[in-house]
């Protein structure tokens, strides 16, 4: 039975299983930008889920751009609240809080894409990192605590990559490769 990620949020029943989560998401990901290909629209309705088995397929390529993303370029687009574009607003919410992402500031007229295509790929980093704070914060709301709470190392490890994956200068920003390495090996 595959569900999209965000109708069901009984499979996140620890920090553990988000984190597992995470590293099988780098892994497609980077599958995928091996055949330079971006996906440009992580987020957890883009995603489904088996329930029973945790496999998940990421779905909707309505905005993939494949390299040298002329495409893209010419036509940026991307989910509000995930995509890394400065946000200021009044619908921001703790599960989707404001962005301060410099992708969508021109240096010198250019945004920093146009002058190093290879940046578009930070683009999955960072819809990717949205994501995983959105499961992160949901699980959070549903925890039960108890005395001693053995997650602590597993929650730090999900926050840092979250970090890496969601930092708003995209120069600084981790690639999907790079976190794989950081964070796997």
């Amino acid at each position: 039975e595959l569900l999209r990620l965000n109708t069901d949020f009984s499979i996140w029943k620890s920090y553990k299983s988000i984190y597992k989560f995470a590293i099988k998401m780098l892994e497609a990901l980077n599958m995928l930008h091996q055949k330079f290909i971006c996906h440009l629209d992580i987020k957890p309705e883009n995603i489904m889920i088996n329930r029973r088995t945790k496999e998940f397929k990421i779905i909707d390529f309505g905005f993939a751009s494949q390299e040298p993303f002329n495409d893209f370029i010419s036509n940026i687009r991307g989910t509000p609240g995930y995509f890394p574009q400065f946000i200021v607003g009044d619908k921001i919410t703790e599960y989707l809080p404001r962005i301060h992402a410099n992708d969508r500031i021109k240096i010198n007229g250019k945004y920093p894409m146009e002058l190093n295509r290879k940046l578009v790929y930070k683009i999955d980093s960072y819809c990717l990192g949205r994501s995983l704070y959105f499961l992160k914060l949901v699980y959070q709301n549903y925890k039960v605590y108890e005395c001693y709470n053995s997650e602590k190392k597993t929650m730090r490890k999900l926050e840092n990559l979250i970090s890496d994956l969601t930092n708003n200068d995209v120069h600084q920003r981790f690639t999907i490769r790079r976190c794989l390495i950081k964070y796997y090996s």
